[in-house]
């Protein structure tokens, strides 16, 4: 079996753990126990064998896993969404462009999104507001504050290497904001733009208010 791990460009090396199940048949050959170096951009595959206790098995189960490592400079996130709507086209890491369609109810454009590297630091530069058409006077509706956790509040369940953050855009009822997105990579060398194009509908004729 073959798995496959990524490291952060900030992490050096690694070290390999592995527990034989059930203990009482089969056990792990030793594995070092120094760290295993790995430079940016490259890759190393560390195996894992688990020996048969009584011997009955003529040959040992094996395990590759291939971890590699960051190179520093990315400026592609791993994931972006906004909530409660769609992008325009679908996700892609190397597109830059999408278009979002906000409902009415809707007062902020909450963006969601994962990290490629932990390292990198992410941040929002929204351009000023321009009207949709005739009633884009009309107030905005109420909501929920935009920092209400989408979970109830309640942090992910187990390890996570990747944690999802948000950024939020308020857009009034009828007007649209371009917003961007810029990443800097994790080595502070480079920097990535992503543009999103948020357009929310005027209130309609029954329900101004």
């Amino acid at each position: 079996k073959t798995y496959e791990a990524v490291l952060d460009w900030s992490m050096l090396g690694f070290v390999v753990e592995a527990v034989a199940v059930p203990r009482t048949h089969c056990k792990v050959r030793p594995l070092s126990k120094s760290a295993i170096s790995v430079n940016p951009g490259a890759y190393k595959i560390a195996e894992v064998f688990v020996d048969d206790i009584g011997g009955s098995q003529a040959s040992s189960p094996s395990y590759s896993i291939n971890v590699s490592r960051l190179r520093g400079s990315e400026t592609a996130l791993r994931k972006l969404s906004v909530q409660g709507t769609m992008l325009l086209p679908d996700w892609d890491p190397g597109l830059f462009l999408y278009t979002v369609y906000l409902e009415v109810e809707q007062d902020f454009a909450r963006v969601v999104f994962e990290r490629m590297d932990n390292g990198q630091s992410v941040s929002l530069e929204s351009e000023p507001e321009s009207p949709l058409g005739a009633n884009a006077g009309d107030r905005r509706l109420a909501s929920a504050s935009p920092w209400d956790a989408s979970s109830g509040g309640k942090p992910p369940v187990g390890e996570r290497q990747r944690i999802s953050s948000v950024l939020v855009a308020p857009v009034d009822v009828g007007h649209e904001r371009t917003v961007g997105i810029v990443v800097r990579s994790a080595d502070g060398r480079q920097r990535g733009h992503y543009r999103l194009l948020v357009s929310r509908p005027y209130c309609p004729g029954d329900r101004r208010f």
